[in-house]
């Protein structure tokens, strides 16, 4: 099963995103709040762009861990769905995602194989 494994791949994957960002168009209009106090109106059409690093290192997702350290283990629990998006997410997420989750994790077993 390789649990352990595929956690570290996850782990390695949240601390270097491969992927700097994804573009996104909204499909409605959204309101951001910021620290309660500032508010941002943003129509809908508009590119959004969401950045990995910002979501990997934000302490809110990951809970007591320190976000700086590589612990695997992290991700025994429950995670943000959005915390970590190195494939995207719904519609339009990266249709080979688990061929290549499955690739790296080949790749992986055969380095440590040896």
């Amino acid at each position: 099963k390789m649990n352990y494994l595929k956690k570290a791949m996850r782990e390695s994957a949240r601390m270097l995103p491969t992927l700097f960002a994804n573009l996104k168009f909204l499909s409605s209009d959204l309101s951001l709040v910021v620290d309660n106090k500032l508010r941002y109106e943003i129509p809908s059409g508009s590119q959004v762009i969401v950045q990995h690093y910002f979501s990997s290192y934000d302490q809110k997702y990951w809970g007591d861990i320190d976000v700086n350290k590589f612990v695997p283990e992290r991700f025994s629990n429950y995670i943000h769905p959005f915390s970590s998006l190195q494939f995207g997410s719904g519609a339009r997420a990266c249709l080979g995602m688990k061929i290549a989750s499955n690739e790296l994790l080949l790749a992986a077993i055969a380095v440590l194989r040896r």
